[in-house]
């Protein structure tokens, strides 16, 4: 008795031509690294923008604060009352630098959420939910403090559209990394299932 070769093409124990399990893989590993691109670019983008926007108040604070005052006094030298020049100079001083440390703390915010955006295929849910509550805590902060410093309360709900944007922006990251880590658990947990497990 002989045995000849044969034309079909081989296939493994499981009647599934080989490759096929690798290409599902290979498609669900794609699926998961777009998901997680968009979350790393969101958090990269938000921090570029609130770094410029630190580094912005931070560079002009001298002429930001110099045109406040000047704004506030004109109406009291329109009526000819006179203003201590040395007085003056010093609020300006404690002010500007007020306000430097205050944005200081936006552009750290900013450096935060880059690193934050290249960790982010480490670390996914990690680090968007931290983006999220890092963007949320210096929104409130910058507000209370501005508050307090000019009793103001608009400050609370001033550019309400684009933080409302931010904010949907990184909830949108979030989902996306939960997808990401579902997405690897469930491809784990094939991965790793018995060959004959029901």
């Amino acid at each position: 008795m002989s045995f000849s070769p044969s034309n079909k093409p081989a296939s493994n124990p499981f009647n599934q031509p080989f490759g096929s399990q690798t290409g599902r893989r290979n498609l669900a590993q794609e699926a998961r690294k777009q998901q997680l691109r968009k979350a790393r670019w969101i958090l990269i983008v938000v921090g570029v923008v609130q770094f410029i926007i630190g580094l912005f108040f931070v560079i002009g604070a001298r002429s930001l604060v110099k045109a406040q005052f000047e704004k506030e006094l004109a109406p009291l030298r329109a009526q000819g009352q006179i203003v201590d020049e040395q007085k003056l100079q010093e609020l300006e001083d404690s002010n500007t630098k007020a306000t430097q440390l205050l944005n200081l703390g936006g552009i750290l915010g900013g450096i935060s959420f880059i690193f934050l955006g290249l960790l982010v295929y480490r670390f996914p849910v990690a680090c968007t939910v931290t983006g999220l509550l890092l963007y949320i805590g210096l929104f409130a902060g910058f507000a209370f403090i501005t508050f307090m410093s000019d009793g103001d309360a608009s400050v609370f709900v001033r550019g309400w559209l684009i933080k409302l944007l931010v904010i949907i922006a990184l909830f949108k990251a979030i989902q996306a990394a939960l997808a990401y880590e579902k997405e690897k658990k469930a491809a784990e947990s094939a991965f790793i299932r018995p060959p004959f497990a029901s």
